[in-house]
């Protein structure tokens, strides 16, 4: 299996010699929950399916859907069994989820079964089918259960201020309570080993379970304990070591002030930031920590805002690979071999809303329970995520380069830097010594991002203390740009395109500007379409037609211009009415970045092989943490790049009904242009060879 595509190369480490430039430069969702998982490598990837419901809802939604019900559930059915056999060998996808009962808080996957405690609801269990759907079948009530661990053929749950209770489940469909024991304090957790049961009810209780229709508790530490981990003789809890090897007289032996315990690899516990040595479980050491670990972004239930995850909510080991749960909204998967190197071999991250607070592995598969909303909501998911593919693209350190916004023209790289309105010129015929050329101090200032070029001329977008508008300069020479002329123009300028002799120019609240660029000195403006055009922020074009992003006040949307007669562009029509922020067209295909209010932001993806009658295909929720429209979305292949200001997401668009997206990479500014076997940003060069042999 070929490894995912992205080698990234620091264009500050290939020389670039002599520059001293250091400028800155918008409804598929799995079977009942709108993750959106992602695969990484540092990075994150993002695999996502479709329902029904959410197509039809969509229909409503926008403006233009000409398909029918039936059409979209043949459709969808179709792609999703094409979409699972190419991800089969792929990536981890999430396979199926389950809306389960209120409250659960904890599971445990046995067999071809999943056990699910969730509070005062008791216990649920759900039976794994083999086409892969999750079916309740049983239920049986408890009192407020909090824990749960299988052993044979019996489940012990922590029952609240019912202390244990002892299930016999040697028939799944027909669980039956066999034994129970109180304790003083509210059962928290149990663990279970051999004959004895240690469950954490303010102290650690110790209870003897040989007779499972009588369960005794035989011995008793008063100190407080919360998660239960066990190791040969020793019980560890709370910062805290017992030694158990007399299960009647559990003993006190050694604390720590790191309390949150996970779980046990080899002679260490992995903690919600560190890793603590137990080589001598009366000396516990803590020797490392995960400060090195890749960021899952998380957003604030209580004021929306989004920052970088950082502690390790749940872990499960199988065979030295960590599958954490980090800060509840995502999954890492981590090479554990070395406990002192503890590397990152992918990522699944979900959306802002999800809450991803459990993980158990079995049979090649990941288990994820998870809240939508709130964490303290009711509702909760079960998700099944298919992680036999644990291979992810190899993402090298992020070394800094000379900042600016980039395009790239064969073996020429041309960076303007917005902090200094310097233009400088490199030669990247060699990707390993790119080499600086020229420098040009540019006559007005810039734009962020707003670059284009035509034959011998540059051209970019300036904004000075009266005026937009657009300048040219003449790179004939590659070792000596010259300033050519200025045109100023109307409206806040946000966008460029350059078809034939036309640079065709998103001006926000003017509309549309059409300039003619034949003579460099000496531009023209020879079209403008305002009035149907409000707020155009991003545009493309196919044909004899302009599609415009338009994402404010009653224009937002997508508008089609007839640009037949540049001197006349005439409105055509506007589909759908969300929040475009970015668009991009690809042959018969124009991709849509979506801002959904931070919450959700999506891509949408239509077929206009008929230009004025766009027909929507699909809606994705990649892993968007806001869908700002700065850079430029790239095909490359059957791969979709789609760029936020802080990183940017890889989507699969193999089959345009069911895309999926496949990485997600943490950058610091935003994409630039793919040119060859390489995507430019405005920090970094990716190498996306990989992309193109897949």
């Amino acid at each position: 299996m070929k490894k995912l595509p992205f080698v990234m190369l620091s264009l500050a480490a290939l020389a670039f010699v002599g520059c001293n430039s250091s400028g800155g430069g918008d409804d598929t969702q799995s079977t009942s929950t709108n993750t959106t998982l992602s695969v990484e490598d540092s990075s994150n990837t993002t695999l996502e399916d479709t329902t029904i419901k959410d197509t039809v809802e969509d229909t409503v939604e926008n403006t233009i859907e000409n398909e029918t019900t039936e059409d979209i559930e043949d459709a969808q059915l179709k792609a999703y069994k094409a979409a699972t056999d190419r991800y089969n060998t792929m990536s981890p996808y999430e396979v199926t989820s389950l809306d389960v009962v209120e409250y659960a808080n904890d599971f445990v996957v046995d067999g071809d079964y999943i056990y699910i405690v969730a509070a005062q609801n008791g216990l649920q269990v759900v039976k794994i089918e083999d086409n892969d759907t999750l079916s309740p079948i049983s239920s049986l009530e408890t009192n407020d259960a909090k824990d749960i661990a299988i052993s044979n053929t019996y489940a012990y749950i922590a029952d609240g201020d019912e202390g244990l209770k002892i299930i016999d489940i040697s028939d799944p469909f027909s669980p039956k309570l066999v034994g129970n024991v109180d304790t003083d304090e509210s059962a928290f957790s149990v663990l279970v080993d051999g004959d004895y049961a240690y469950l954490s009810a303010d102290g650690l209780n110790v209870i003897d379970i040989s007779d499972k229709t009588n369960p005794t508790i035989v011995g008793y530490n008063e100190s407080d304990t919360n998660t239960l981990l066990k190791k040969d003789n020793y019980i560890y809890s709370n910062g805290k070591s017992f030694d158990v090897s007399d299960p009647k007289n559990p003993t006190l032996v050694d604390s720590i002030s790191d309390n949150q315990f996970k779980t046990i690899v080899r002679d260490h516990i992995i903690t919600t930031t560190s890793t603590i040595d137990i080589t001598d479980p009366t000396n516990m050491q803590k020797d490392n920590s995960f400060t090195n670990l890749p960021l899952i972004y998380t957003r604030d239930p209580y004021n929306g805002n989004i920052f970088p995850a950082n502690q390790v909510e749940d872990i499960k080991v199988v065979d030295n690979i960590g599958y954490v749960t980090k800060d509840l909204r995502g999954l890492l998967l981590l090479d554990m071999n070395d406990l002192s190197n503890i590397t990152n071999k992918a990522t699944l991250q979900y959306d802002l809303n999800s809450w991803v607070t459990k993980v158990e592995i079995s049979d090649g598969f990941a288990y994820l329970l998870i809240t939508k909303g709130f964490i303290f909501d009711s509702a909760r998911t079960i998700s099944k995520v298919n992680i036999d593919s644990k291979t992810s693209p190899i993402v090298p350190q992020m070394t800094e380069l000379i900042h600016g916004d980039k395009l790239v023209d064969g073996e020429y790289l041309y960076n303007v830097s917005v902090s200094d309105d310097n233009l400088t010129i490199s030669s990247i015929a060699d990707k390993t010594n790119i080499t600086l050329l020229s420098s040009l101090m540019l006559n007005e200032p810039l734009v962020d991002s707003l670059i284009a070029k035509a034959g011998n001329t540059l051209f970019y977008i300036y904004r000075n203390d009266t005026s937009y508008g657009i300048a040219s300069v003449d790179v004939s020479e590659s070792d000596n740009p010259k300033n050519i002329a200025t045109l100023d123009i109307n409206g806040e300028l946000r966008d460029i395109k350059i078809v034939g002799n036309y640079a065709y120019i998103a001006a926000l609240d003017e509309g549309l500007k059409i300039v003619d660029i034949s003579d460099a000195q000496n531009m023209k403006l020879i079209g403008s379409l305002d009035e149907d055009l409000n707020y155009a922020r991003k545009i493309d074009i196919k044909d004899n037609y302009l599609f415009a992003a338009n994402d404010k006040g009653g224009t937002t949307g997508i508008a089609v211009v007839d640009i037949s007669d540049v001197a006349n562009p005439i409105f055509i029509k506007r589909f759908t009415t969300s929040m475009v922020r970015n668009i991009k067209i690809d042959g018969n295909y124009l991709y849509a970045s979506v801002y959904d209010g931070g919450l959700g932001d999506s891509v949408r993806i239509y077929d206009i092989t008929k230009p004025t009658e766009p027909i929507k295909t699909t809606k994705v929720d990649p892993s968007l943490t806001y869908a700002d429209g700065y850079g430029s979305m790239e095909v490359v292949g059957n791969y979709l790049i789609v760029p936020e200001r802080e990183d940017f997401v890889v989507i699969d668009v193999t089959s345009k009904e069911f895309p999926k997206q496949v990485d997600h990479y943490n950058i610091s500014v935003g994409v630039q242009q793919v040119s060859g076997d390489y995507l430019f940003t405005g920090m970094y060069m990716f190498d996306i060879s990989g992309l193109k042999e897949k």
